[in-house]
């Protein structure tokens, strides 16, 4: 089973909805394009692990880019730092293959 939360927001983000998500699953994988060291998305693992540990079945997952200095404009370039949805789709397989 697999649930995708666009947030539309990060100030305020829908804390609830993630919340009722990782609940039901006891999984969670945070995608954004910002680099390991600057990521909301650490942000909301940190918070997940803190108020739902016990809700949890598999570490919260975070898919970042690349740590590089900056999203290149050219295709290939953003292709190359950004996760794109084949490294989506790995990561959420891996996931899924974790169990308790």
């Amino acid at each position: 089973n697999i649930e995708v939360i666009d947030l539309r927001s990060l100030i305020p983000y829908d804390w609830s909805t993630i919340r009722e998500s990782v609940i039901r699953s006891g999984k969670v994988l945070f995608v954004n394009e910002d680099t390991e060291l600057t990521n909301f998305g650490e942000h909301l693992a940190y918070r997940t692990t803190q108020e739902l540990f016990y809700s949890l079945i598999a570490p919260p997952r975070v898919l970042a880019a690349k740590n590089v200095p900056g999203i290149g404009l050219h295709p290939h370039l953003e292709e190359a730092t950004v996760p794109q949805p084949h490294d989506i789709k790995q990561t959420i397989d891996e996931l899924l293959r974790e169990v308790p």
